[in-house]
């Protein structure tokens, strides 16, 4: 999931019109690049989860059992020598990302942010006069399909209510 996470969170800023694409802190601080962007994955979180529900697919009935929530948490930096073009960039991105990313399966996964704050040039040793650090979190759940069988009563099949 790490992987799509990246490559949708990647595909987002490259509409937004980031250019130079950094997946590892030492490759960032080892560049002599003044426009950068940056996707790191900063942790992963997981939670007991005990929600149930019905669903249908393939036109058979299942139980769904939530067994996780994970949360994996990204942090995203946008820098460059012009103020200007980190917060245009920073807004295209924000109206081309969606709260939600529906994934291959069906599932969904659920996106959220948390805080952006700048960063200033001598307050890092990275090489832009400006970064803009944002945190985003991605949530999905981990769940197990049981199957529902059919109860044979015996007889016909048919179910019959008594009339009152």
């Amino acid at each position: 999931m790490i992987e799509i996470y990246t490559n949708y969170l990647k595909q987002c800023l490259n509409n937004a019109g980031a250019k130079i694409f950094y997946t590892s802190l030492k490759e960032l601080e080892t560049s002599n690049t003044s426009s950068f962007t940056g996707i790191f994955v900063v942790s992963e979180d997981l939670e007991k989860a005990y929600g149930k529900k019905v669903i249908y697919k393939n036109n058979e009935k299942f139980r769904r059992k939530e067994k996780f929530k994970r949360k994996i948490n990204f942090q995203v930096l946008i820098g460059d020598i012009n103020v200007l073009k980190v917060e245009n960039i920073f807004t295209k991105f924000m109206s081309e990302i969606d709260d939600k990313l529906i994934l291959e399966n069906g599932d969904v996964a659920f996106i959220e942010f948390s805080k952006a704050e700048y960063i200033d040039k001598k307050d890092t040793i990275l090489k832009s006069e400006i970064t803009l650090q944002i945190d985003i979190t991605f949530t999905e759940l981990i769940y197990k399909d049981y199957l529902f069988k059919d109860i044979n009563w015996g007889g016909d099949g048919e179910y019959v209510k008594e009339k009152c």
